[in-house]
């Protein structure tokens, strides 16, 4: 059974976001961190761009491949919404549909040490499970071959090789969010 907690804010992307961030969390027991909404910020004073999520203690973290957990996920927009039907009511909402990415990367000795193969495909099988209960989501892509497609866009010229290969993999979806704004 999937378990999924509620959010107190009754509109927009983000209501979405964390609902399912939150049935990720409290359903794969692999996963270590569930980060929400991560954002492409450049590094340092460079052009390239990295995805950051913003923590707890008021600042950003880097999501690239790393060692530092055993797997974790986070979202990235990717295009801009757009309405998707208007309804008049006592309080008039719009209803808009957004693109996202949402990225898992993990190292597969650390989630299972007693596996010697590439068993991504059962972990993927876990995820897919959550999502189709995470209401406003509705998956339309999935890659999961190779971590430089995972992370498509974003700059890893400072992630070492190691990173990169087994036992790290890494799964992307694309993602279209359903949300609605009240105005």
């Amino acid at each position: 059974m999937i378990t999924q907690t509620k959010n107190t804010v009754t509109s927009g992307v983000e209501v979405v976001l964390d609902n399912c961030k939150m049935a990720l969390e409290t359903n794969l027991k692999w996963l270590q961190e569930a980060f929400g909404r991560a954002w492409l910020l450049p590094r340092g004073g460079q052009l390239e761009r990295i995805p950051q999520v913003f923590t707890k203690k008021g600042d950003y973290e880097s999501v690239l491949p790393n060692d530092k957990y055993t797997a974790f996920s986070f979202f990235i927009g990717i295009e801009a919404a757009v309405p998707t039907e208007e309804t008049e009511a006592y309080v008039r909402s719009l209803y808009f549909q957004k693109s996202f990415d949402l990225i898992f990367y993990m190292n597969l000795k650390k989630i299972d040490p007693s596996q010697d193969y590439y068993f991504v495909e059962q972990l993927n099988q876990d995820i897919l499970r959550v999502l189709s209960g995470c209401q406003g989501i509705q998956i339309q892509e999935i890659w999961m071959e190779d971590i430089r497609e995972v992370y498509a866009g974003m700059d890893l010229t400072e992630i070492t090789n190691a990173l990169l290969y087994y036992p790290h993999s890494g799964i992307r979806y694309r993602l279209f969010v359903t949300y609605k704004e009240n105005c």
